[in-house]
């Protein structure tokens, strides 16, 4: 319930930011900073609990952590927005809310383990076509 509520919010303030013309490049930066820390914060706990084998888990944390700073380093290098139009932090949340309601959360991490490390390849793809 709280990775639902979590994932309105994040939806909610930037459509309020954007309603309202108070959005910043400050805020754009603190809301990707807090969504990273909330979604490892996730991972974390299903690892500390023991929920998720240990090496899938930081597996799956690392990958979305790696695929999260290619996104942020092809921005600074082309200037673009191009993160956001391939975040995949909805269907993340969207894996791990289900896996918490079957009660099959190993599962799920898995399944962000393959989506993140598609998610690392396809973005090093766009990258390499980018800026060779």
């Amino acid at each position: 319930i709280l990775i639902i509520i979590s994932g309105a919010f994040d939806a909610l303030d930037g459509a309020v930011a954007r309603a309202t013309g108070r959005q910043t490049r400050f805020g754009a930066l603190l809301d990707r900073v807090s969504d990273r820390i909330g979604d490892a914060l996730i991972l974390v706990a299903a690892i500390v609990a023991l929920q998720v084998d240990l090496y899938i888990g930081l597996f799956a944390l690392v990958s979305m952590l790696l695929a999260s700073y290619i996104s942020a380093c092809l921005e600074a290098a082309t200037g673009s927005a191009i993160g956001e139009r391939l975040s995949m932090r909805a269907v993340r949340l969207i894996v791990l809310a289900v896996a918490c309601f079957v009660e099959r959360l190993a599962d799920g991490v898995m399944i962000i383990a393959a989506i993140a490390t598609w998610s690392l390849v396809s973005r090093l793809w766009i990258a390499w076509r980018l800026l060779r």
